[in-house]
């Protein structure tokens, strides 16, 4: 398709403070606005004239230009990190709550795909030569639907993954590695359409 270039500014400003000492607190407040944004919307095949292969009764998510989209957000992140002898353990967590202005009824990709709050975590524990790590992603945002392909966006979903490993040998680099993604098997998708993986051991 013809498409205009993208213009946009933003800004960002944060703090970094340590209180107590061995917690780091983030908090970070930014700001977007853009104009002309590309971006994949689902537009039905009857307005798609440049190409030859669309069926004029079916949707497709074809590339357009937003004409306005202003993105505003909030996040604050904290670090703990413990050490003792040849153990260590970390928690880190972070929340954004984001807002997105402007962009009408337009169902983009980057719309759906944008959560109005976004909270992850990740706990790992380190013992000489072995780590295990959980790794949690909570996503809540609008629910979508498109009827025309039977897809639904839920409002929220919960993603946990799971990482063990363990270095057999001190003097070699090889390590055993056994990781679970989406270990809660949520069924979730991020897209209109495209379903992700359930459970998966690697």
């Amino acid at each position: 398709p013809d498409l205009a270039e993208e213009k946009s500014w933003s800004f960002e400003v944060g703090i970094d403070k340590r209180w107590p000492a061995f917690l780091l607190h983030r908090f970070t407040v930014f700001h977007r606005r853009g104009a002309d944004l590309i971006d994949y919307v689902l537009t039905p095949g009857s307005d798609i004239t440049n190409v030859d292969n669309v069926m004029p009764d079916a949707d497709y998510f074809y590339a357009q230009n937003i004409s306005r989209l202003n993105t505003t957000g909030l996040e604050y992140m904290i670090n703990l990190s413990h050490q003792w002898k040849k153990s260590k353990f970390e928690w880190n967590s972070g929340i954004s709550f984001v807002k997105i202005s402007g962009a009408g009824d337009t169902p983009s990709k980057y719309i759906a795909n944008n959560s109005n709050v976004l909270w992850q975590n990740t706990i790992a524990f380190r013992h000489k030569r072995s780590s295990i790590v959980f790794q949690h992603l909570y996503k809540l945002r609008d629910k979508e639907s498109a009827e025309s392909i039977g897809a639904n966006l839920s409002g929220s979903y919960h993603l946990v993954n799971f990482r063990l490993s363990h270095q057999p040998f001190g003097f070699i680099p090889l390590s055993i590695i056994v990781q679970v993604d989406n270990l809660l098997d949520e069924r979730y998708s991020d897209i209109l359409g495209a379903q992700m993986p359930g459970r998966w051991v690697k």
